[in-house]
């Protein structure tokens, strides 16, 4: 933490759970002063984000049903992809694959906190990927067989 990229290293640490994060601690975050080191304020700010959260084990939000409709044929083909759900300071829900630099929208603004990030979201994707798609829950319901063909296809 205290060394050249400590702060870069706990962004790593803090940004690569996948499922859950489990924190164990024996320090809290009004242990650590203003610090002048940038890791030492990240993992100082880190802690009092954890300390004043509300966690509630039986609040996990459900993924939108489309959403679950896509996961379930990703993994069902065996496409490596990352889910990220829209909240939470997330702007949108997105499948993204690294390995074909690939990023997939089902449903972008959809949600109330979604629809003013959507374009200029879009846009900024487009500089940083290869391909950019969005799929709209009507087509999946309408169309369920070309559409996951042509998810499946995007990801290869």
């Amino acid at each position: 933490v205290n060394q050249v990229n400590g702060a870069n290293r706990l962004n790593v640490l803090f940004t690569r759970a996948k499922e859950k994060m489990i924190l164990f601690r024996s320090v809290n975050s009004n242990d650590f002063q203003l610090s002048a080191n940038r890791g030492v304020q990240v993992l100082k700010d880190f802690l009092s984000y954890c300390e004043t959260v509300k966690w509630n084990k039986k609040s996990v939000v459900k993924l939108p049903f489309a959403h679950q409709q896509v996961k379930a044929l990703l993994e069902s083909q065996s496409l490596g992809f990352n889910y990220s759900q829209a909240g939470n300071g997330t702007a949108l829900g997105y499948f993204i694959s690294l390995d074909c630099r690939s990023i997939l929208l089902v449903d972008p603004g959809m949600n109330e906190y979604e629809i003013d990030d959507v374009f200029s979201f879009v846009k900024i994707l487009e500089t940083h990927f290869k391909a950019v798609k969005i799929v709209l829950s009507v087509d999946l319901w309408k169309n369920p067989d070309r559409v996951k063909k042509d998810i499946v296809e995007f990801f290869l």
